[in-house]
């Protein structure tokens, strides 16, 4: 995927779904961080875009790098909360942080859903490694079927999300 935007759809279902119990950011934060290495490795010009941290397992420390940075964030706009005016959406983060839980499983997520979605698009992936380099996933869809899919997830997860928000106003 062109760097991460098309990941968003399937986390914007998820939302949807799970409401409070997912956090979007959480999840937006870890597909980031997945693409910490092929950023790097477009930069040096290696043949191979997706290496080790674009596989199952080895994803799983990047979920809990972004885990305890994310935490971090969230502790020092807890700090900071008294300094903020208004009622910002940044103010509104410091005061509403996810739970521990509620992170922990978004950016697990969002670090698996990664993976899955980038092996059927990247023939260098190896979901499996270290225990294999094949990759069963590549090509299940064309990139076409994938964009078009991930781009339908999103629009399905913000038109929920507004009909909940737009009941949630008619009973208030």
């Amino acid at each position: 995927m062109p760097f991460t935007p098309l990941h968003l759809g399937p986390g914007l279902v998820l939302k949807s779904a799970l409401g409070r119990h997912f956090s979007l950011l959480c999840f937006a934060g870890a597909q980031v961080v997945m693409d910490i290495e092929p950023l790097i490795r477009l930069w040096q010009g290696d043949g191979q875009v997706h290496g080790m941290t674009h596989s199952y397992l080895l994803a799983l420390p990047l979920a809990a790098l972004t885990y305890w940075l994310l935490g971090l964030g969230w502790h020092l706009l807890g700090w900071l909360q008294p300094y903020l005016s208004g009622g910002g959406w940044l103010r509104q983060l410091a005061i509403n942080p996810p739970s521990p839980c509620c992170r922990l499983c978004s950016v697990l997520l969002g670090t698996q859903s990664h993976v899955l979605l980038d092996s059927n698009m990247h023939a260098d992936l190896q979901p499996w490694r270290p225990f294999s380099e094949h990759n069963a996933a590549y090509g299940w869809l064309s990139i076409d079927e994938l964009t078009f899919g991930c781009l339908v997830c999103a629009l399905l997860g913000l038109m929920i999300m507004l009909l909940r928000a737009y009941q949630r106003r008619r009973h208030h």
